[in-house]
């Protein structure tokens, strides 16, 4: 079997299209595959050729060689109104110097980089050309997203770039997956949320940091939900006041603090928990009087003691977040806030491309 004939049936050319020929360029390690059209395919009815254009897709590698496709492409004119078309390119969508399969490509190297001067530097790119592909393949999922319904949820935070613009990311914490995302971290987001949620009553537990803004916005629009403050954010939160205590108090009390914090989450039951975290807040009071750490736990105490019963592990969104980092961290920040979180969506999964070709 002739190289051409090999060439062929490996290319995602089907009729009128046919190779003509190969060449390879050695300096620039590049292969050139030439096509044609069949002699036997007839123009359309009513219409007449009108003039011949050359074109050239870019194709994905052929071994260690860049693969570029040219032909002569018809244009056709209608002989009763006057108007022309070109021949409809199987193998490409519409005014794209690239094949469809090197736009697969470009899609699965975005999903592995997060970032389109990384794979424009991969493929030897101009990156606005990889930004092009990435945006008209998931500009339309991302417009048409929509929440899934979900009955337990967590809720996260991020900046898009530092110190600048925050996200609230909505996970489904039975699935593991990101379900919605908003912009801001206020009682606003809880808002936009509930409204975009299929069914709001099925919410039952929600799981958020010790935010005022957040707590503000689940009492207003979901009060039947139970409220868990995540394990992390309460021991990140509660350390700090008893860094503050130590540093001014020089109290090995504060030692016994941390240990009964943690004790307090082997609870065995909610009147458990209940009775063990009013201790260590008293006792905190007792040895130190009115101070940040034992008001932090009165103001948030159902949702602390809230966690010994839905057993909410925030490891899922920690991940999530860790994720979240490392695709602002690659892409050295987001400038346009929509811009991040369709990339979060794609990255996770969320919203899929639309291969189409127009």
């Amino acid at each position: 079997m002739k190289i051409v004939e090999i060439i062929e049936e490996l290319l995602p050319i089907v009729y009128p299209f046919k190779v003509v020929s190969v060449e390879k360029d050695e300096s620039n390690q590049e292969v050139h595959i030439h096509l044609t059209i069949e002699k036997s395919y007839a123009a359309p009815a009513g219409h007449k050729v009108h003039q011949y254009y050359n074109r050239t897709w870019e194709h994905v590698n052929l071994f260690q060689y860049r693969c570029f496709l040219h032909c002569r492409v018809p244009i056709y004119k209608d002989e009763q109104t006057g108007k022309t078309k070109a021949l409809e390119i199987s193998f490409s969508r519409s005014n794209s110097r690239f094949t469809i399969l090197f736009e697969h490509k470009v899609m699965e190297l975005m999903k592995l980089y997060h970032c389109p001067t990384k794979v424009a530097k991969q493929l030897k790119l101009y990156p606005q050309r990889i930004s092009d592909i990435y945006h008209f393949y998931t500009q339309s999922s991302y417009e048409n997203h929509q929440v899934n319904a979900c009955e337990r949820i967590g809720i996260d935070e991020t900046s898009t770039r530092k110190g600048h613009n925050y996200i609230s990311a909505f996970v489904d914490l039975d699935t593991s997956q990101i379900i919605d995302i908003q912009d801001g971290r206020g009682s606003d987001v809880i808002e936009k949320f509930f409204h975009e949620h299929p069914y709001p009553p099925i919410v039952k537990d929600i799981s958020v940091d010790m935010s005022p803004a957040f707590s503000s916005g689940i009492e207003s629009f979901f009060p039947w939900a139970k409220v868990t403050f995540d394990k992390w954010h309460v021991f990140r939160l509660l350390g700090k006041h008893l860094d503050k205590i130590y540093r001014k108090f020089k109290s090995p009390y504060v030692t016994i603090l941390h240990e009964h914090l943690r004790e307090f989450y082997q609870s065995k039951s909610i009147n458990d928990a209940k009775a063990h975290l009013t201790f260590i807040a008293d006792f905190a009071e007792q040895q130190f009087g009115k101070n940040s750490f034992s008001k932090s736990i009165r103001r948030h105490f159902d949702g602390i003691v809230e966690q010994i019963r839905s057993k909410i592990n925030n490891g899922i969104l920690e991940g999530i977040n860790s994720k979240i980092q490392t695709i602002k961290r690659v892409a050295k920040g987001f400038r346009i806030i929509d811009n991040f979180k369709k990339m979060i969506l794609f990255v996770f999964g969320v919203i899929q491309p639309d291969f189409k070709t127009t």
